[in-house]
């Protein structure tokens, strides 16, 4: 079965079409390489240089400021501070997984909103099991929860 690129007028059946395919791809993969380095090489430089740029859109507990350089978030530090001290007393990993609800719930404290969280299990305890999940009924229990709360 053949292909044929009509913008660039090759047809993968024809040799031509098979050489001018080949030598296409074999610049595309040199030029990716080429990119590739010249961005390592860039990032490599800055760090020699004390510089780097990082994001704290979704990093706890530091912003930026004006310059770029890292400043502790106050109010995100107390949460940092709660993960660590859960994690140094021996709570799982998978226990303070589950705390993001905590992290929520201070947001919106924070911000003086109600906050009230429902959960649904979909799974018994045990083997992950998927075809075993009762998604359907972990729902159909959410939307009770949710009818109820409505006329409270």
């Amino acid at each position: 079965m053949g292909v044929i690129f009509e913008k660039e007028n090759i047809n993968t059946l024809d040799a031509k079409g098979e050489v001018l395919l080949t030598i296409l791809s074999s610049l595309a993969q040199d030029e990716s390489r080429t990119i590739s380095e010249n961005s390592t090489w860039g990032i490599r430089r800055r760090f020699e240089n004390g510089q780097f740029k990082m994001s704290t859109k979704r990093f706890l507990g530091y912003d930026t400021d004006e310059n770029g350089k890292l400043v502790i978030n106050r109010e995100q530090a107390k949460i940092v501070e709660r993960i660590y001290d859960e994690y140094l007393s021996g709570k799982t990993i998978d226990y303070i997984k589950r705390m993001e609800g905590y992290g929520v719930a201070f947001a919106a404290c924070d911000h003086g909103l109600p906050i009230l969280e429902v959960r649904a299990i979909s799974n018994l305890v045990g083997p992950r099991d998927r075809a075993a999940w009762r998604i359907k009924e972990a729902l159909e229990a959410l939307e009770a929860s949710a009818e109820l709360l409505e006329v409270l």
